[in-house]
């Protein structure tokens, strides 16, 4: 690089002084007129110098040998004009153009044009000053004169040599530096070209990662709604199933209520009958008929209060076992809650992990878990509400055997008044004692026919606060169900 810009100063520079040497003929042509032929003589002798200085600019050469003929060319256009302007007031200003032509050599950074310059210069003051002395001073100056210019010239040499080397390091340096630039600049080309590469490189790659994260998550959504969408079909189905038993315990509640009427209704008519038996038991002797048609009466209402009695132990087991069968759906129901709380949890993770676009299906996923809780919280309220029914029935049971227990036992006493009609005369402390009893039985009854009545009206309330829980969880599935579509309506958004 430091040659290419050394060689052009070179290259220029001989250009411009071959154009000076043309300068230097024009100069002596308009000497023609005033001087006559010597200064023909010396144009003549000048368009000979500049021949060979113009073919190697012409020729864009600027090697050694064409820039010693351009410095020997530039040295001896001064002795032209000295030549041309001999014996004239002015010859003697001339010398100055030896001093520009050699100055003019510093352009070819090199030493030896400017060194053969000034030797051409010495060697033609030193040989004139002997054999045309006014070819170089007018009137004649003698060798001191040659020596005071000689001197002159080679200080003026050896200065600008100093410079040309010089100027040929510094363009040398200077060359280096704009090599090193150069290469700097490609290499920072090239890291600007593989940055771009790898920019777009990663562009690529984060358009593909973008990408992945997309179908990921439109592989979660996917699989979140259908995750939430066979969850609520499970608890729609359990709450379904719930509402269903719940409907079933209340018309068995409904059911029991209106037989323990039934039963306290028979109670309360054969204490009323009984206590015309004790009325009449002073007139037993005279009513033996009354008596035995009281004491039918009596056996047909202990067999209807039996029956009766039958039919309500049954209707307490089917509400016992409808009571375990919501047990086991609400079970269900609160499994499915904790299962819906881990998707929300799992869906709250992964929205982590997607930075900004999960921040929506963070918020889903909070409901969701919201809404986990609820069904958790509607399952435990139905538990309670199911162990207040168990203790109910279980009551209601307990009532029912003993109430058997006393319709038996009245029976026995109904048999036991059948048997002994014909002996009634002589047992009737015996038959009081039985009717007493028989009273004790029925109030017995009676009471726990109301007891009864109240544990199934209590079922009832307990079954319709069941069910509106049974409402309440529907609509939240629903409220569960419409979130998720709309998340994973936002996810496919996104």
């Amino acid at each position: 690089m430091e040659h290419n810009e050394i060689d052009e100063l070179r290259r220029k520079g001989v250009l411009g002084i071959a154009v000076a040497g043309w300068g230097a003929s024009l100069t002596l042509a308009a000497l023609v007129p005033a001087m006559g032929a010597q200064a023909l003589h010396a144009l003549m002798v000048s368009v000979l110098l500049n021949i060979v200085p113009s073919l190697s600019a012409w020729q864009r050469r600027y090697d050694s040998p064409a820039r010693i003929a351009v410095a020997l060319m530039a040295a001896l256009q001064p002795a032209l004009l000295l030549y041309a302007m001999r014996d004239a007031a002015w010859q003697l200003d001339m010398h100055m153009y030896f001093f520009v032509a050699i100055a003019m050599l510093t352009i070819l950074c090199d030493v030896r044009p400017i060194l053969v310059a000034a030797a051409a210069v010495a060697i033609h003051h030193l040989t004139l000053s002997f054999a045309a002395p006014s070819w170089v001073f007018s009137g004649g100056g003698g060798v001191n004169r040659v020596l005071i210019h000689a001197l002159a010239v080679v200080l003026e040499a050896g200065v600008l040599c100093y410079i040309a080397t010089t100027l040929n390091s510094l363009i040398s340096r200077l060359g280096n530096a704009v090599m090193q630039s150069e290469e700097a600049a490609r290499g920072a080309e090239e890291a600007l070209r593989l940055a771009e590469t790898e920019r777009a490189e990663r562009g690529r790659l984060e358009d593909r990662q973008a990408e992945r994260r997309r179908e990921d998550m439109l592989r979660i959504a996917h699989e979140f709604e259908s995750s939430v969408s066979e969850v609520t079909r499970a608890v729609a189905s359990s709450a379904q199933a719930l509402d269903e038993a719940m409907s079933s315990l209340d018309d068995t509640a409904r059911d029991t209520g209106q037989q323990a009427d039934e039963v306290a209704a028979a109670a309360s008519q054969v204490s009323s009958s009984i206590d015309i038996v004790a009325n009449r038991v002073t007139e037993l002797s005279r009513s033996i008929g009354n008596i035995a048609v009281t004491a039918g009466r009596q056996d047909e209402l202990a067999s209807v209060a039996g029956a009766r009695t039958d039919s309500g132990g049954k209707a307490v087991k089917s509400l016992a076992d409808q009571s375990k069968t919501i047990g086991d759906a609400t079970r269900s129901i609160a499994n499915i809650a904790e299962m819906t709380n881990l998707l929300a949890l799992n869906a709250t993770i992964e929205a982590a992990t997607a930075g900004d676009a999960g921040k929506g299906f963070a918020v889903v996923a909070q409901e969701v878990k919201e809404l986990a809780a609820q069904a958790a919280r509607a399952t435990r309220q139905i538990e309670e509400l199911l162990s207040g029914i168990s203790e109910g029935t279980g009551e209601a049971e307990s009532s029912f055997g003993e109430l058997s227990g006393a319709i038996a036992e009245l029976a026995q006493s109904a048999m036991t008044v059948r048997s002994d009609v014909d002996t009634q005369r002589s047992a009737t402390s015996s038959i009081e004692h039985t009717v007493g009893d028989t009273a004790a039985g029925t109030e017995e009854m009676a009471r726990r026919s109301a007891v009864l009545a109240e544990r199934a009206g209590t079922t009832q309330k307990l079954s319709g606060d069941a069910r509106q829980n049974v409402k309440a969880l529907l609509e939240t599935i629903h409220s569960l169900e419409q979130s998720a579509s709309t998340f994973a309506a936002n996810i496919r958004a996104a």
